[in-house]
């Protein structure tokens, strides 16, 4: 087990995380400062997600010339200059533009870590550790998402802008950049070289599976506040706290898989979270909108889950299959995102909102339908 990789791989997530889970409260900010509609705005979204998808295609080549630990460096190096640019953007005069690169060199290391940090906790710790680490390493990630609204709540409270927020967050990845250069790689590179021909019928199914689930969480975590605002009528402080609800659930679960044993069944575990999220999805968008916060307790467990079930079941082909999935994971994103703006334009963001219950349920049944 090799702890400064692993200690890399769960600090990334959780810069990753923070400026990530930034960008969704402050979406209603960046949308009244730049004057511009949400199918407009969803450009900051969707052509991330197209970088991130577009480098996870790519993977083989950067993987091979470079390795999942140096590439994680890089991709750290990358989200210090995506940070840094979009606080200069809200303060340039018709800066959407320069948000934009921001949003696009940002989503250029997501789509490397969406790879290289899996391959890194794969790789660094045995088969029997790894349904443990894996959640751990998601739990960065909640961490992360929990703190990132609650700091944005204070940033209104105090009446700190939006802009120098992201400035003073660039701090960050800036830091862990400086710390990860003393880390070495060693002569052996982690890749995704695996020896094993991949079954691509059970890589469609599964990349199809776990791309709509995650598609659900993004949409989720980028677009309640601005759900929440428009749709109830909610202030931003009391909006941006339901996200925080939503995250520190989103945390809280996957702390608690941590300690859950290897021996319950992972696919009945899927199926669960599935199923109670449907529930709280139709309840929270038609009743009572903390059950959408709810949520995140049951979708927490899900991803770390997936990627121990993946490494585990399949062990000889997780590898490949990880790389694969999140190519799968990255497609999807682009999509939902591209199609939220569209449907929230065209025919309001209820309906927009919707998509997760579609996807949730296509979720449900390629689980209930997969041996």
């Amino acid at each position: 087990m090799n702890v400064s990789f692993i200690l890399l791989a769960y600090f990334a997530l959780f810069t990753l995380g923070l400026i990530d889970n930034s960008r969704g409260p402050v979406y209603p900010e960046v949308l009244n400062q730049f004057q511009i509609l949400k199918s407009q705005g969803s450009i900051i979204f969707s052509l991330s997600s197209l970088m991130a998808f577009i480098m996870a295609i790519m993977s083989k080549f950067w993987l091979r010339k470079w390795g999942a630990v140096t590439s994680t460096k890089i991709s750290i190096l990358l989200h210090f200059i995506a940070t840094i640019l979009m606080g200069l953007a809200g303060r340039t005069p018709n800066g959407f533009p320069l948000f934009v690169l921001a949003s696009l060199i940002f989503g250029t290391g997501v789509g490397v870590q969406s790879i290289s940090l899996n391959m890194i906790i794969a790789n660094a710790v045995s088969v029997d550790k790894r349904q443990k680490y894996f959640a751990g390493l998601h739990s960065m990630y909640g961490f992360a998402s929990f703190i990132a609204p609650a700091l944005l709540s204070s940033v209104y409270h105090f009446d700190f802008s939006w802009q120098n927020y992201f400035m003073f967050l660039s701090i960050i990845p800036l830091v862990l950049f400086f710390a990860s250069i003393q880390i070495k790689t060693g002569d052996k590179k982690i890749t995704s070289e695996s020896s094993s021909q991949v079954d691509k019928k059970l890589a469609v199914k599964l990349g199809i599976l776990f791309s709509f689930y995650v598609s659900t969480e993004v949409m989720i975590s980028s677009r309640l506040v601005v759900y929440l605002n428009e749709v109830w009528k909610y202030e931003l402080d009391k909006a941006s706290s339901m996200l925080s609800i939503f995250f520190l659930l989103l945390l809280s679960g996957r702390v608690l898989f941590i300690f859950v044993p290897n021996k319950i069944d992972s696919k009945l575990l899927l199926k669960s979270s599935a199923f109670i999220s449907i529930i709280f999805l139709l309840i929270g968008m038609n009743y009572n909108p903390l059950f959408l916060a709810l949520a995140g307790g049951s979708m927490s467990f899900f991803f770390p889950c997936a990627m121990s079930w993946i490494s585990i079941r399949y062990h000889e082909q997780a590898e490949s299959l990880i790389s694969i999935v999140m190519t799968f994971v990255g497609g999807m994103i682009v999509s939902m995102h591209g199609l939220f703006g569209v449907i929230s334009d065209t025919y309001g963001l209820s309906a927009a909102f919707s998509m997760g219950l579609l996807f949730m349920f296509t979720v449900l049944y390629l689980l209930q339908t997969h041996k």
